[in-house]
């Protein structure tokens, strides 16, 4: 059913309940979408089922960042309602629940550990498709160094800060990964002159998994991670991570250990820290 079409209605709420009374579930999980949450609260609640909701996104720092600061508080205030409504709410990490709870006096019970599926995401070789993301270069060269990003291509995953710190450091190249509202524009920067290999589109999970051993190191810009998968499939494709230190990514990232982490909106930090993975292949093999 579409989203802008309200989903309470007694059809729905008739449906719901012969559907629990029929697989009688030890617990439901419901998204917070503002409009399917009360019948879900009030048909469990009527028939003893315990219900929890999962919350992955910041809503007001996303709509604030794209001008619509207003609408993003009117909604934190609509999903506080809706946490009311329900037994229990989770989230993916603790700097995220931590930074919810501080910010909007929001409702979270437990942290879901996350996981990776290691059958997939492990250490391997990739030296053609590495050859491919650096367009033939002296790939062999051990002052020159592989960045890839994966994720969704919009404003608020901060994918120009990337390209910014690319221009500012010789010998280091970047592979885009995934799609979005930005795809057709950080496309128009693909090629050797820029040293940024940028086709957006889907790609498999066995295919993201040999790019990021493909390159030296997974790198993000974005400062509002629920958690940041990408790390963990990076880290255990054996390839380390340099990120800004931001919610999610300190759950995740150990400073020197497995990556690097450079000082929230500053941009020569982050420049400096590329700088010298490119400069020392110990440090990098190290990491």
């Amino acid at each position: 059913q579409c989203y802008w079409a309200t989903r309470t209605n007694w059809t729905n709420l008739r449906l719901l309940q012969r559907t629990l009374i029929k697989e009688e579930p030890d617990a439901v999980h419901v998204i917070f979408d503002g409009s399917s949450i009360p019948i879900f609260a009030w048909a469990c609640a009527h028939m003893r089922i315990p219900i929890v909701g999962i919350m992955h996104t910041d809503t007001s720092v996303i709509m604030e960042k794209n001008g619509v600061g207003l609408a993003g508080k009117i909604t934190i205030m609509g999903q506080k309602l809706e946490a009311a409504a329900i037994d229990s709410v989770a989230t993916r990490s603790r700097s995220f629940g931590k930074r919810m709870v501080e910010m909007h006096s929001w409702k979270c019970d437990h942290i879901i550990k996350p996981h990776v599926k290691t059958e997939i995401f492990y250490p391997r070789e990739a030296p053609e498709l590495r050859k491919k993301f650096m367009f033939n270069d002296d790939v062999n060269d051990p002052n020159k160094i592989l960045l890839v990003y994966a994720g969704r291509l919009d404003l608020d995953k901060r994918v120009d800060e990337l390209v910014k710190i690319v221009k500012r450091c010789d010998g280091v190249y970047l592979a885009i990964v995934g799609g979005g509202m930005m795809s057709s524009e950080l496309a128009k920067l693909h090629g050797a002159k820029n040293r940024i290999y940028c086709k957006p589109g889907f790609v498999s999970q066995e295919d993201l998994a040999n790019m990021y051993a493909a390159a030296d190191l997974h790198i993000s810009a974005s400062q509002m991670e629920t958690l940041g998968n990408t790390v963990l499939e990076s880290l255990a494709c054996g390839t380390p991570v340099i990120t800004p230190k931001a919610q999610g990514f300190v759950d995740s990232i150990e400073h020197g250990v497995n990556g690097l982490m450079w000082r929230i909106n500053d941009l020569d930090d982050a420049v400096n820290m590329v700088k010298k993975l490119r400069d020392e292949p110990e440090l990098r093999k190290t990491l």
